[in-house]
């Protein structure tokens, strides 16, 4: 019996060890909604308030007491996450270093703790303080009133220490993946919008041919490459910097989301002239080739594709 006992016990104790070692392992959220959110405990459904200097759980009255932002982030993906529109922080009353289980989550506006959002999946997060102190609605998986303290508790990964981020804009879920792609394509789309100058003009200086070739549209620079343009230009440039700026072009342009932009912009790159005999030229072009093997190995849309391999040919 006594066997059986110190078994379960040992049993017990390795689980809670996995459980520890397991809050260390999650990915760190490193991307935050720019606007206002609420923070929603998955157990209870109720949101993250401030009550009387103190952290609760309460339900979503959309009041300035249950709004939350984060301002900023380390590199390591640490934040601190305030009260929207104050300067309170959530915090540990006493200070990390005195922090006890069980002690009530609060904000301060001096001297506050960082976190960090451990994601569980791309919509739900533990919200840690110290390696093994989470964010926690008291009082486990029972059922939950308003007003429940929300406490700093030793991981459990128990449901009343999932968090989840809902937008104050909409009341949508927080999906870190989606989101993040939206940002992406949304400063892509903005930047394509930003090419304010000619394709002439761009080429006449570096900063300004890497935006262009990365940002600009199909449509644009069809209808400013009269003449084929670009390759004129490149033709008319001594030897060995017609090959650098064949390799640079297409490094840059592999990046534009544009398939019609990168078929226009290899297209006419095939008409550039590239027959060095020189030994030095012969010797550089090994290492450029094998960059613009690696732009074609990632080209997905066909005739660009076919264009850019007759690119790379001019390479061997």
């Amino acid at each position: 019996m006594k066997v059986k006992k110190i078994s379960l016990l040992l049993a017990a104790v390795c689980v809670a060890v996995g459980l520890m070692a397991e809050a260390k392992n999650y990915p760190v959220l490193n991307q935050f909604p720019d606007e206002p959110f609420y923070l929603q405990n998955v157990h209870s459904g109720m949101v993250l308030t401030l009550k009387d200097g103190n952290l609760v759980v309460n339900n979503n009255w959309k009041r300035s007491e249950q709004k939350w932002q984060v301002p900023g982030m380390l590199s390591d993906g640490r934040v601190f996450v305030k009260l929207a529109g104050s300067k309170s922080v959530i915090a540990v009353k006493h200070g990390l270093g005195n922090l006890k289980k069980g002690d009530q989550a609060t904000v301060k506006e001096t001297s506050p703790e960082l976190v960090s959002f451990l994601m569980l999946d791309d919509t739900t997060f533990f919200i840690k303080v110290s390696d093994n102190m989470v964010l926690d609605e008291q009082g486990a998986e029972k059922k939950k009133t308003v007003f429940t303290k929300v406490i700093w508790y030793p991981f459990t990964g128990k449901k009343n220490q999932q968090w989840r981020i809902i937008l104050e804009k909409d009341n949508s879920v927080y999906n870190y993946r989606q989101y993040a792609a939206q940002k992406k394509r949304n400063a892509v789309e903005k930047a394509m919008q930003d090419v304010p100058f000619s394709i002439t003009e761009a080429m006449q200086m570096e900063m300004k041919m890497e935006k262009y070739m990365k940002f600009a549209t199909g449509s644009k620079f069809s209808s400013e490459n009269g003449n084929n343009f670009l390759s004129g230009y490149i033709n008319d440039q001594e030897e060995s910097k017609r090959y650098t700026l064949v390799h640079n072009i297409v490094k840059y342009a592999s990046e534009n989301k544009d398939n019609s932009f990168r078929e226009g912009v290899y297209a006419d790159l095939t008409r550039v002239k590239l027959e060095s005999k020189n030994f030095v030229v012969n010797a550089l072009k090994g290492k450029l080739r094998e960059n613009i093997q690696k732009a074609y190995n990632r080209e997905t849309h066909g005739p660009a594709k076919s264009n850019l391999k007759q690119v790379m040919d001019k390479f061997n």
